[in-house]
């Protein structure tokens, strides 16, 4: 049994910085989060999820951002 399989889950909360770039991505998509412990990175895949972000239509969705901000993934929370 390897390292490999104990990094494959390792997750980190975001940090500050990062969760204000989040934040602004998230702002010019009309949306936001209301607590900073919603934000983690994977480590193993290279992106941020963001859990409960409330956007313009009322509606809270989970979003994933790539390593650079990009949004790659949003879908409405159930």
């Amino acid at each position: 049994m390897g390292i490999d399989s104990v990094q494959a889950d390792e997750d980190r909360d975001a940090t500050p910085e990062e969760i204000a770039r989040i934040k602004q991505v998230l702002a010019g998509e009309g949306c936001s989060l209301d607590d900073d412990d919603d934000v983690e990175f994977y480590l193993n895949r290279n992106l941020y999820e963001v859990d409960d972000a409330i956007c313009s239509d009322g509606k809270i969705y989970e979003i994933y951002l790539d390593q650079n901000f990009n949004i790659i993934s949003k879908r409405q929370d159930d």
